[in-house]
């Protein structure tokens, strides 16, 4: 989504409210908090990215997104925090299944060393069903988790028979711009069921990880990697 109309009208959105359940669905999953150093893959305009440092005091984040003109998004209200947020807060260009996922471990940890030992919070929100081969999603979690991160993935669950689907499009149609409804239909309709994701967990083999429905929008994988 890099689109110039799609920018502006996605980073106008007011998602705050889901963006915000789903942090404080974080600090549930854990209360000790992510760890001290946070990624957020498919940060977008930084929605999640920003809440995270607010949200964890004591934690630097770093967004990566594919999407240049997000990434201007992104900075560009950075600007406007307080310092004891920006400071914390970074982003990156980053493509997935391009891009080499070493990239991402050296942006904190210089030594290659402490790539290996450091372990670091992985979070991501509504960019699993962005992605032509789901499995890259995966495969960078592999590549760059250490022993001990914990992983949370948050995703659109696609509804199971039109009505359902009906019924979404209708309470999106009250929340998101007009300019975003194709979009977010083609998102409904492009995203996994909770048994998809078991089959890409096990193909990934992080079948451990732990697959549940937030609600009837929303499917959420978490676990802590082995």
């Amino acid at each position: 989504m890099n689109g110039q109309d799609q920018v502006i009208a996605y980073g106008q959105a007011d998602f705050s409210a889901s963006d915000q359940a789903f942090i404080d669905f974080i600090s549930e999953r854990f209360p000790a908090g992510m760890g001290n150093s946070i990624v957020d893959l498919g940060c977008g305009p930084g929605n999640i990215s920003e809440l995270a440092v607010k949200q964890w005091p004591h934690a630097s984040v770093l967004g990566i997104d594919g999407a240049d003109r997000m990434l201007d998004h992104a900075n560009t209200r950075k600007m406007h925090l307080p310092d004891k947020y920006s400071k914390r807060l970074y982003y990156k260009l980053f493509r997935l299944g391009k891009d080499n996922p070493a990239a991402i471990k050296s942006f904190f940890w210089p030594n290659s060393e402490d790539q290996f030992t450091s372990k670091f919070g992985i979070l991501s929100n509504s960019l699993l069903h962005h992605l032509h081969d789901p499995q890259v999603l995966w495969d960078l979690i592999k590549a760059i988790a250490n022993i001990g991160s914990p992983v949370i993935i948050n995703d659109l669950l696609r509804p199971d028979n039109w009505d359902k689907y009906d019924v979404l499009m209708r309470f999106a149609s009250s929340q998101i711009p007009a300019e975003l409804l194709d979009d977010y239909s083609a998102s409904l309709k492009a995203a996994f069921s909770i048994n998809e994701v078991k089959e890409q967990l096990i193909k990934a083999k992080l079948d451990y990880m732990e697959v549940e429905q937030r609600s009837n929008r929303y499917l959420c994988v978490s676990g802590v990697i082995r």
